[in-house]
Formats: C-alpha cells, structure tokens, sequence
C-alpha cells in the first residue's frame, strides 16, 4: 500500500489464530512481539472444555471436529485423560495482558467453536484492561479464510473481511 513503516503483523486462521495472538501478547515489541495481529476463527482457550467439544462447520456441512485432538496434541496431553494443566499452559488467551498488540478478532456466527472462544477472548481483553481491539462475528458458517469475501459488518460502508484487515493493518501501523 506504498507505506513502509519496519512493523510487522501476523494473520492467522484456526489454529493460526492462536499463534497470531500468542505473537501479540508475548515477548518484546519490535523483537520478538508483532505489532498487530489479526485472528480468523481462532482457538484461544484450549481448556475451554465447552468449545472443544463441539462440531465444526464447513460449507454449512456439520463435520466431526478434531479441535480436541489437535489441542490436546498440540498441548501434550491426550483426550482420554486430558491435562488440564497443559491445555491451560499452552492457551495464548493466558498470555494477554493490556500490553497486547492491536487486535482484530473475527469468526461466523454459524461455527459453534469459534464464538465461544471469541467471547472467551474478549472477556480476557476487558479483564486485563485491553483497550486496542476491535471484535466482529460475520453471517454466515464458514471458517477461517473461507469468508475473506464475506461482508465485515462492523465497517460503513461495509466491506469484505479482507479488505478491513488491510484497513486495520494500515492503521495500526
């Protein structure tokens, strides 16, 4: 967009989410913590036993979700005998403090995990103070960049869920 500023953001979808925040909320601004960071149905609180229990949906399709498994995985624990400990321990929800980067937080109303976690997220965000996000569910049941065109509601006019990120990019940086 003809604007070099030496700042960098990370976007990330799902699973992706998490290391976009987790990015944001830890480490040392310029080094080793992103300036702003954007999160597309993102997995925040893996203890969140509600959340990791739920289906997911794709194309409007209710599919099996492997959530469970992959945080669980991801966090070395197992599903039969999970460690709440490690799930908590690996959850970047349990990073943010008002420090935080600038963050865009968005999901589809539709996806039964991701608005519990977004509420989870959010909750977190006021808990510690956190002024410097904006957070908007979009119509619809598709999951992570599968709605980059879909309209991004908390805009006027409105625009695609792209097209708000790079806005929010660019004012952030």
């Amino acid at each position: 967009a003809g604007k070099v500023t030496g700042w960098v953001g990370a976007v990330g979808g799902s699973t992706g989410g998490a290391h976009a925040l987790w990015v944001a909320a830890t480490g040392t601004l310029a080094d080793t913590k992103v300036n702003a960071a954007a999160m597309l149905s993102g997995a925040y609180e893996f203890d969140d036993q509600a959340s990791l229990h739920n289906t997911m949906l794709l194309g409007c399709d209710m599919v099996l979700s492997r959530f469970i498994y992959d945080q669980t995985a991801y966090c070395q624990t197992s599903v039969g005998k999970p460690n709440l400990a490690s799930l908590h321990a690996g959850s970047p929800i349990y990073q943010v403090k008002s420090d935080v980067s600038p963050l865009d937080i968005i999901a589809t109303t539709l996806d039964p995990i991701t608005p519990t976690q977004i509420g989870d997220l959010v909750g977190q965000l006021q808990m510690v103070g956190a002024t410097n996000y904006v957070s908007n569910e979009l119509h619809g049941c598709e999951h992570s960049y599968y709605y980059w065109g879909l309209p991004y509601e908390g805009t006027n006019p409105p625009e695609t869920a792209i097209s708000q990120l790079i806005h929010f990019f660019l004012g952030s940086f």
